[in-house]
């Protein structure tokens, strides 16, 4: 009863609760339709819907395909869920919830969800599979198709209430809100879990699993704390996904390793659960290493595992895990790429330490842990590793009797480790040996452990044992270190020669690192060491550890303390060892030595002792500064130190040694800098001892000068270094220090030597002795005062110093010294800085901070001592500060102010104190007068401006000095000063500036620039402008380097240039500015890119305005555009590109142009004129001087080109129509060619003439283009202008042009000169009356020119020519019989275009007149077709009123043209062949303009109509029509898919198969059916027409439109037709209508294949199977008929298999049976069918499932081998094509099954069928599947196949016989030998199975037995028919072969047994009588002697009676061969072998 209310319950969901039953319900559920639709839908009609969608489905998934059988079938619109009973329920819910499992990858395809349709409607999955649709749908949980499926469902109180809120809103829900419902609800999560979790049987796709798997995550990441319950619900999704048995997919794995990730880092797991994970994940690594899996999956794995052992509390690495991870290959080499991108320290460290517990017991561990520590970078887990080996050793020799071999394993780790980490090994030894617990017994076994380990032999003494060394040196008790060493000492093993090297190396180590150790009695102990120095192999590291010793000595001494005397007593002993003992031997070492103990030499009340002996011991040093230094340190000088030891007399003795010292380093400072600069680098001592003695060098009586001198710039940069070294404070330390007392000073500081803070006291030893350095440049400037500070690079180097060091405030003092005491001109040192452009910013700043101070301080100092010359200085230097006030940089610029205001305050100091004292220094007369200071200070009062912006100053100083005004600059600032102050100041400004080097002078100039012309009223600024331009002639004249300008010159120059050509006006200026203008625009050829030439020019032609250029005169304007047209085409294009800018924007009159014109004629004449009047010679040399000032040398026919350019560019000439004439005169000159060679020739006597000729013509050619243009273009704008053309133009002009045109022969000239006629003809229409013959008859001549150019410009003249003619003379006649005359001359192609063109505008007149000419039927349809080109009909045809009407004429005219082309060709004898010919041409072309006009459906039914005439010509011609109009449409396509790339429009449609036209489309097509249909009554020819016409429609129309399956039932029957065409090209058509069709053409298919297959057979030559019977056919060649069925079947066999591959597996035996065992398909009968059926085969095995193909593949061999060795063949190599596409699960089942076959197929050499005769071949094709098959295996499939071969071939197949196969061995080593070359190394290990069986069979003969028949077939002759032997090698082969194999017997038997018989056989046959045995002896022995060689010459003897023969042969080869042989055996031997012949 349950059962049953639920049902109800059911039902009543289903049904919406329907309170009638019997009512049609309103709704029904839907996921493609809505709600009330559904319900008006029948079930019936969604079945095809659904069948559609699950269609498409199983073309995208074939899994779905057997859903079309079961949950689809046709009855399953009778099941009815309710009445089902309970078991066949579960059965329906299992196949519908793996249904919707597999949807869930598609649903969001539409297809889908017509499948799902269906299933809601018939199955209701929404109401009894609720979990699994939701479950489906949730991965498109974003998407409206879950909403609808949503809204299906009655979700009541289950676990997916919580989309209530969905169902009710209708909004998608986005995924955050399904993670927090698994957050609340933990059924959910499981759910999901369970769901995706992978099985055997199924896998879900990609986007289910990427859904589910971000769901997990967010939810694990989102949830505070990870719980036991939730860890366990995700473990089960985890552990299959990582289970390679399960699945391999990528995302499953990639998804589990997230959560494996997730789970390591936010959740505490359990032990036994981590290692279980980290085994399946090492596990899934293994997997994908062995599947060759990319290296990025193999890392992110590893990753993982690193994650959970580094997260989680993981002490021991699972040993299967970690047994797994070592066997992957290079696992080493990728954790070392992970460590060096993560931290995976710990990891790392674990898993070598569980290497180190698991290596004891096996050997692979071990050898992967040496690899390991090889490998990664491990460190900090030295320590562990070493504890963990020496603990186990320890262990093993307590319980162990024979630990050697524990010894051995322990050895190799720690030598990996040292080799890799030594000082890690020490400290970890050491650390061990620490934590042990050393007691006597305990002791002993730790000592033994280390001898077990570190100890290569016994008899090694025991104080010298690597195991000693490691046990004592390393102890953690220094007493025991102490007493090792004291044991080595007294061992003298230093001196023991017979220890083995490695040994002493090792103890040296050993003994070095005790001299780094903290006790100091183990320092002094390995200190007495003897012989440690002269067997030291490395004696840095002695002489580095000796120093540490000092150091640490050193600092216990000054610490104090009770280790202080120990301390002395070591230091002493150390250098007393380094100075007496280690020098002794290492000599060359004293350099450093002495470095060593310079530290040491400052005498310090602790270390008195110390330094006393350093004292004593530095004489003994041997290093010059030491030996030549006066020291104190006699015994009474100690003895006094040691009685008083008080600081005055330590400071007197330290100072008498940095006397003695100061004198060494003054007597030769280059010598000895360097050494105390690096030894001064040592301590603070070091390093203060150093600057005392720099600096009492520099104190020393002046005497001393020179060296001083030399001395301070050795040191200068070594004290730089010094002082950037120490760390600066500003407090003042340096200030007491005064230049008068350095000596007092000097002495103070060494009293203060020994203070604690070395900084400060280095500090200011170091200002002390920059003091020192000032002092010294100073006294020498005023002794050698001719030196200026200019040339003194000490004083530049100083200054750069003290403004750039840090704590640059402590030199303020020194700069000051420095300018005013060392330079003799402050202002000029400092001004150099600042004006110089490569000077920093910094530099900048801190000299102009200086000068102001200066300033300043000269300006507030009360004392009259100063020089007041120095105060002049100061202010003559105002123009140089300019510069910094306009500089980028603010800092710069404020530091410039800051100089200004210390200017004014001088000059106001300057201006009170002159009067006041009565001072006689003169200033300008601008810097006396008040307004200087005023000047001044209005600068300074605009400070904050100036500082702000780069460009007030500029701006400022501008408008003050002129009276331009500026926005932002203060109104009537220019009022300030009178014009007088204003010229004075801006004179002293130029007059300073101009002073300044070229850099200074260009900036000042810049800033001055806004003055404008101004800037010319100074004499020095117009003097330095002439000089630049005299300077550029002058170097454009002479080319001389020399004369070059700088840079900043040329930038001078151009600045100057530009400033004077800008000026409105000349009022300013006082000269002639046309003279600088035409000269900065001369550039001569010869630098073209010179800037000293071309910048000038370009400033100018940039510069150049209208205004400027209207104001010249006009005899400069012609100069100035003489010089524009020769720069016009000058060859810089900067050059070029100005000079036509500035002539588009000057106005240039026409008058100046006809100047040049005639020049240029009067020049072109003035050759001609040797005999004329002197007057007429006055006026050409008048000419030619005009020309040569203007031009220079320029040639004349450039200039006349480039004056005609420029013409043509500038459109604005004033007064342009007057240019008319006198470019008709240039250009009848141009028809002179004695005139053209004059002006090309005027300039060029001196040159080759034959040189110029392709000059003249370019040139000569582009002037005569240019004027032409020119004219054109002066006539064009005539025409727009309706005033006075007729006045402009005479008729003598036409005719001159028509003249011309009859001249030229260029086509490009003539098509120029047909323009300009037309242009005329438009302007002047009567000018060409009277000239309208002659222009017919030009146009007659000029009428062959055959391109498109020239097309369009004769039908631009025409058009201007006809309505002249029809104006003139009424005679259309006579107008055709002119071009009549003229198209004998036209080329074919061109004459319809020129006459239908001319008809064209002959077809109005006609019309209106009614006249009719005699053009017959040809020039009606050239009419028609000129008309359906003309623009108005184009227009019409693309407007909507009259399309309609348009189209249907266009159908009817189609009709009559067809009809009229069959009419022709039915009257041909009526007619001529060209008239045929043409009208054939002329309807074509029609019919293609009209289908291109035409709609698809009046061109469908204008060819439906055609197809119904009776005329069967009729027919074929309109199908023939149809078929070309149809390929055309793809061609029509692409042409106007590149017009649309190129934004072209095309006026040509393409006939397309629309929704309006598809009926009339199926129209035609039912139509050509019936005629395809019709039995009787109908043309064969028409038939097949009918037929292509067809498969053309069906290729260039692909669909499925319905009429195709009409018409493919309707062909399948007529394939066997009788004739053959007709046949052949049916099943063509068969081929494309499957090929469009598809899966609807599968009802059709039995039918097809059947009728294919039985033509095929009734055409070949051997049918077979069920066709061979009754067929009489026994022909053994093909007809051309035959073929082409045979062909056309293949083809279509093709398509099959490619549209419907999975549905061919009943009729496959059939298809494989035609392409393999059919002779027309493999036996090369012909190329075609071999390739269609190769073509066919590949297809098969790519399309066709391997469980489909296989078994009839298989079964093929029985009936292959009785059809012969290539269908065998074949069989096999489609066999190995189809192993190289097989998966990976497909080589797993079937590889057995297709290696058993290959191998029984290799015994047919055994077996030997009659049928085969080439063995070789077939045995290859099945070698080569074998190949392929095992390049598929694995190792462990492998094997057992290849033993199985092995059985095979040693196996007894004569069971009377106890003898092996030998047709077996040979093909079983023919596939051996291509396994080896296969697989190559891979195939190694299988080598020891061949062995046994290789030796034998090579052991069954002897080699001399084996001789004589070997030798004996010398003689043989070979067979005559020898080509006709398939498988015989050629004579050269054998010959070949039998050389080889004598001479390798030779080689391997490597004894005389074998040579001596062997020769003496080989030797005899070259007495044969025929030549081939001779040579083939010979060649023999040359082997012989080249492999063997000293080994032959015992068998020269009984050789060479045998060679003195055959070198008197009469054969040239047999001699020739004995020659060489016997040159290499006398280069064998050594002598010569002649005397012995």
């Amino acid at each position: 009863m349950a059962s049953i209310a639920s049902q109800l319950q059911a039902i009543k969901s289903a049904l919406g609760a329907a309170p009638e039953a019997a009512r049609r319900p309103i709704t029904r559920p839907s996921v493609l339709f809505d709600a009330k639709e559904a319900a008006d839908i029948d079930l019936r009609a969604i079945l095809p819907i659904a069948l559609s969608g699950l269609e498409h489905l199983a073309s995208v998934d074939e899994r779905f395909a057997r859903y079309s059988n079961t949950l689809f079938r046709e009855t399953s619109l009778e099941v009815n869920r309710e009445q089902l009973t309970p078991k066949e329920n579960d059965k329906l819910n299992k196949s519908i919830s793996t249904y919707l499992r597999l949807l869930a990858g598609y649903l969001h395809l539409p297809s889908a969800l017509k499948t799902l349709e269906y299933l809601i409607r018939r199955y209701l999955v929404h109401v009894y599979n609720l979990d699994e649709l939701l479950l489906s749908a949730l991965p498109y949980h974003d998407t409206h198709a879950f909403v609808r499926i949503v809204q299906l469902v009655n979700l009541g109180n289950s676990k997916w209430a919580f989309l209530d809120g969905v169902k009710s809103s209708g909004a998608p829900p986005p995924r955050s809100v399904l993670v927090q419902q698994c957050i609340r609800d933990k059924a959910v999560l499981e759910t999901l879990c369970n769901y995706v979790t992978p099985t055997r049987e199924f896998s879900h796709s990609r986007t289910v699993v990427c859904f589910c798997t971000a769901v997990i995550v967010e939810c694990l990441g989102a949830v505070p704390k990870l719980d036991t319950d939730i860890v366990q619900r995700v473990l089960g999704f985890v552990f299959d996904s990582l289970n390679p048995e399960i699945t391999g997919d990528q995302d499953y794995k990639a998804g589990a390793l997230m959560i494996v990730g997730l789970l390591a880092t936010r959740a505490s797991l359990a032990p036994k659960l981590v290692q279980n994970l980290i085994f399946f994940v090492a596990r899934t690594a293994q997997h994908d290493a062995f599947e060759s899996v990319d290296l990025p999956w193999l890392r992110v794995t590893v990753m993982a595992i690193i994650s959970l052992v580094q997260s989680q509390s993981v002490h021991d690495f699972p040993k299967k895990a970690l047994m797994i991870l070592k066997d992957i290959r290079d696992f080493s080499g990728v954790l070392s790429v992970l460590s060096s991108e993560y931290n995976i320290e710990r990891f790392v460290r674990l898993y070598v330490e569980s290497l180190v517990d698991y290596s004891t017991s096996d050997d692979s561990c071990h050898t992967h842990l040496i690899e390991t520590i090889e490998t990664l970078p491990m460190e900090n887990s030295v320590e562990r590793v070493v504890s963990k080996v020496l603990g186990s050793c320890s262990k093993v020799s307590r319980t162990t009797e024979n630990p050697d071999i524990k010894g051995i394993w322990a050895k190799k780790i720690l030598s990996t480790i040292e080799r890799k980490y030594p000082l890690e090994l020490h400290d970890a030894i050491r650390k061990f040996l620490e934590k042990s617990e050393i007691n006597s017994t305990g002791g002993d076994s730790l000592s033994e452990v280390f001898g077990l380990v570190f100890d290569e032999s016994k008899k090694i003494p025991t104080e010298i044992a690597d195991s000693n060394i490691w046990f004592s040196l390393d102890h953690p008790k220094a007493m025991v270190r102490q007493s090792a060493l004291s044991k080595i000492a007294t061992s003298g093993i230093f001196n023991n020669s017979a220890l083995n090297p490695q040994k002493l190396i090792n103890m040296q180590d050993a003994i070095l690192r005790s001299m780094y150790d903290d006790d100091l009695s183990v320092v002094q102990a390995a200190l007495s060491i003897e012989g440690l120095a002269a067997a030291a192999a490395c004696p840095d590291s002695l002489l580095k550890a000796y120093d540490d010793v000092l150091n640490k000595c050193i600092k216990i001494i000054n610490k104090g303390g009770s280790k202080a005397s120990k301390a002395s007593d070591v230091a002493v002993s150390c250098l007393e060892k380094m100075v007496i003992e280690y020098q002794s031997h290492h000599v060359e070492h004293a350099k450093d030595i002495a470095a060593v103990v310079f530290r040491l030499l400052i005498i310090h009340p602790k270390t008195l002792r110390v330094n006393l002996k350093a004292l004593e011991l530095a004489k003994k040093i041997q290093w010059e500064f030491y030996t030549s230094s006066s020291l104190v340190c006699d015994e009474v000088t100690v003895q006094k130190m040691k009685e008083n030891m008080s600081a005055d007399s330590i400071a007197s003795i330290n100072m008498k040694n940095i006397k003695a010292f100061a004198e060494t380093f003054l007597a030769n400072p280059n010598k000895h800098v360097d050494w105390l600069a690096n030894s001064g680098n040592g301590t603070r001592f070091s390093r203060t001892l150093f600057l005392l003695v720099v600096l009492e060098t520099l104190v020393v009586p002046s005497e001393a000068l020179d060296k001083q001198v030399s001395l301070c710039k050795a040191c200068l940069p070594a004290l730089k270094d010094e002082w950037h070294h120490i760390r600066h404070e500003d407090n003042g330390v340096c200030d007491e220090i005064s230049i008068d007392k350095l000596e007092k000073c000097s002495l103070e500081l060494v009293k203060h030597i020994f203070n604690s803070d070395t900084e400060a006291l280095n500090a200011r030893i170091l200002s002390c002795i920059f003091w020192g350095l000032l002092k010294v440049q100073s006294s020498y400037i005023k002794k050698n005062f001719m030196i200026g500070s200019d040339e003194n690079a000490m004083l530049d180097d100083l200054f750069l110093f003290f403004v750039t060091s840090p704590g640059k405030n402590v030199f303020q003092k020194h700069l000051e010294y420095l300018i005013i005491n060392c330079t003799g001109a402050p202002f000029q040192f400092i001004s150099k800085y600042f004006l110089d452009e490569d000077s920093s910013d910094r530099v900048q700043v801190e000299s102009l901070h200086m000068f102001a101070s200066i300033c300043s301080k000269c300006a507030s100092s009360e004392s009259s001592s100063l020089d007041e010359s120095i105060w002049m200085q100061l202010l003559l230097g105002f123009p140089s500060v300019i510069l910094p006030l306009a500089h980028e940089n603010r800092d710069i610029r404020s530091s410039a102010i800051k100089c200004v205001e210390g200017f004014s305050l001088v000059w106001q100091r300057l201006s009170t104190s002159v009067p006041r004292n009565g001072n006689t220094i003169k200033l300008p007369q601008c810097m006396s007068s008040p307004t200087f200071g005023v000047f001044l200070e209005s600068l300074v009062n605009q400070k904050t401006m100036i500082s702000s912006d780069a460009n007030f100053f500029p701006a400022y100083i501008s408008s003050m000095l002129s009276p331009r005004q500026d926005m932002i600059i203060p109104e009537n600032l220019h009022e300030r000063f009178d014009q007088p102050t204003k010229d004075a100041l801006l004179h002293f400004i130029l007059h300073s500036a101009l002073k300044l080097i070229p850099y200074g002078k260009f900036m000042v100039l810049s800033i001055l620039k806004g003055v404008g012309g101004i800037l010319f009223k100074a004499e020095d600024v117009k003097s330095l402008f002439f000089d630049l331009l005299d300077c550029r002639d002058q170097y454009q004249n002479r080319r001389d380097s020399r004369q070059s300008l700088s840079t900043h010159e040329i930038q001078i120059l151009c600045l100057l240039l530009e400033v004077l050509f800008s000026l409105p006006d000349r009022a300013n200026i006082d000269f002639n500015m046309s003279e600088p203008l035409v000269r900065a625009l001369k550039v001569d050829a010869l630098s073209p890119g010179d800037p000293v030439v071309v910048m000038p020019c370009l400033t100018v032609l940039r510069t150049l305005q209208p205004v400027f250029f209207d104001n010249l005169e006009t005899d400069t304007k012609e100069k100035v555009f003489g010089c524009l047209i020769s720069l016009f085409r000058t060859e810089n294009i900067e050059i070029r590109n100005a000079t036509r800018d500035a002539l588009l924007r000057i106005n240039v009159d026409a008058s100046t142009a006809v100047k040049f014109i005639e020049l240029i004629v009067a020049l072109g004449d003035a050759r001609g004129r040797s005999k004329r009047t002197k007057r007429k010679d006055d006026l050409s040399r008048d000419a030619f001087s005009s020309f040569e000032e203007l031009f220079g040398e320029s040639p004349l026919a450039s200039i006349l080109v480039s004056l005609l350019d420029i013409l043509f560019l500038k459109k604005d000439v004033n007064q342009r129509m007057c240019l008319l004439q006198p470019l008709f005169q240039i250009l009848s000159k141009l028809l002179s060619n004695q005139w053209i060679s004059e002006i090309v020739c005027q300039y060029t006597n001196q040159h080759d003439t034959s040189s110029e000729t392709p000059d003249k013509s370019n040139s000569m050619k582009e002037a005569q283009h240019l004027i032409l243009l020119v004219l054109k273009d002066i006539a064009d704008t005539l025409h727009s202008h309706s005033h006075h053309q007729d006045a402009m133009f005479r008729s003598s002009d036409v005719d001159l042009l028509i003249n011309y045109i009859r001249s030229v022969k260029d086509v490009a000239t003539r098509n120029h000169g047909f323009s300009l006629i037309a242009s005329l003809g438009k302007a002047c229409p009567q000018l060409l009356s009277d000239s309208i013959v002659d222009l017919f008859l030009v146009i007659g001549d000029a009428i062959k020119q055959d391109d498109s150019h020239s097309q369009r410009v004769l039908e631009d003249l025409l058009s201007v020519l006809v309505p002249c003619w029809l104006s003139r003379n009424t005679s259309i006649e006579k107008l055709l019989q002119i071009f009549i005359k003229a198209l004998a001359d036209i080329p074919e192609h061109r004459r319809l275009t020129l006459m239908v063109y001319l008809l064209s505008m002959l077809l109005k007149e006609i019309r209106v007149h009614g006249k009719q000419g005699h053009l017959m039927l040809h020039l009606a349809m050239k009419l028609v077709l000129s008309k359906l080109q003309d623009t108005e009909l184009i227009f019409e045809l693309e407007s909507d009123e009259a399309a309609n009407f348009i189209q249907g004429s266009l159908g009817a005219l189609m009709e009559e043209v067809v009809l009229c082309t069959v009419y022709t060709k039915d009257k041909k004898r009526e007619f001529s062949g060209d008239i045929i010919k043409e009208l054939r041409e002329s309807a074509n072309m029609i019919l293609k303009t009209i289908t291109g006009w035409m709609s698809a459906s009046t061109y469908f039914r204008g060819i439906t109509q055609l197809l119904d005439h009776s005329d069967n010509l009729v027919k074929r011609k309109t199908l023939g029509i149809l078929s070309e109009t149809a390929r055309g449409n793809s061609l029509v396509q692409n042409k106007q898919r590149k017009a649309r790339k190129l934004k072209h429009s095309s006026v040509i449609t393409v006939i397309k198969v629309d929704k309006s036209s598809g009926p009339y489309f199926s129209n035609l097509c039912l139509k050509i059916l019936e005629l395809i249909d019709r039995v009787v009554d109908l043309d064969t020819s028409v038939k097949i027409a009918a037929i292509s016409s067809l498969e053309t429609l069906v290729k260039e129309y692909p669909s499925d439109y319905p009429v195709y399956s009409k018409c493919l039932s309707t062909i399948i029957n007529h394939i066997g037709s009788a004739d053959a065409a007709a046949s052949s090209g049916l099943i063509h058509t068969v081929g494309s209508l499957i090929n469009v069709l598809g899966s609807k053409a599968l009802s059709e298919l039995p039918l097809v294949v059947k009728n294919i297959m039985l033509i095929a057979h009734q055409v070949s030559c051997y049918p077979s199977g069920s066709y061979a019977h009754g067929s009489t056919r026994r022909a053994t060649r093909l007809s051309n008929q035959d073929t082409a069925i045979l062909l056309s079947s293949l083809s279509t066999i093709e398509v099959i298999v490619e549209r419907l591959g999975e549905f061919v597996n009943p009729y496959l035996k059939e298809i494989l049976d035609l392409v393999v065992l059919h002779p027309e398909c493999c036996a090369h009968m012909d190329a075609k069918l071999d390739a269609k059926a190769a073509d066919v085969r590949k297809l098969l095995i790519e399309k066709v499932p391997v469980r489909l193909i296989l078994p009839p593949l298989l079964d093929l061999y029985s009936v292959a081998t009785n059809c012969g060795e290539t269908s065998l063949s074949l069989a096999f190599q489609m066999l190995a094509s189809l192993v190289s596409t097989m998966d990976r699960l497909a080589v797993g089942t079937y590889h057995v099954k297709i290696y058993e076959h290959c191998l029984a197929a290799l015994d047919i050499r055994r077996q030997h069928p009659d049928s085969l005769k080439n063995i070789n071949m077939v045995e290859q094709s099945i070698i080569h599947a074998i190949i392929t098959l095992t390049l598929k295996l694995t190792e462990g499939t492998f094997r057992p196949l290849f033993l199985r071969t092995l059985e095979w071939a040693d196996s007894e197949v004569d069971q009377s016989s106890s003898k092996k196969s030998l047709d077996r061995a040979i093909v079983f080593y023919k596939l051996i030998n291509k396994l080896a070359e296969q697989h190559r190394s891979l195939f190694t290990p299988y080598f020891k199975y061949l062995l046994e069986g290789s030796v034998q069979y090579l052991l069954e003969d002897d080699p001399l037995v084996l001789l004589k028949p070997i030798v004996s077939q010398f003689v043989v002759e070979p067979p005559e028919s020898i080509e006709s032997l398939v498988d015989a090698p050629s004579v050269e082969e054998v010959d070949e072969a039998l050389v080889l194999c004598l001479g390798q017997m030779a080689v391997t038997a490597r004894s005389d047994v074998l040579w001596k018989p062997l020769n003496q056989e080989v030797l005899m046959q070259t007495r044969s009588d025929k030549v081939r045995p001779k040579l083939l002896g010979l060649k023999v022995v040359r082997y012989m002697v080249q492999h063997l060689k000293e080994e032959y010459v015992g068998l020269l003897p009984e050789t060479i009676p045998f060679l003195g023969e055959l070198l008197e042969d009469v054969e040239l080869p047999v001699k020739t061969l004995s020659q060489e042989i016997l040159k290499e055996m006398e280069t064998l031997s050594g002598e010569n072998l002649r005397q012995y012949l």
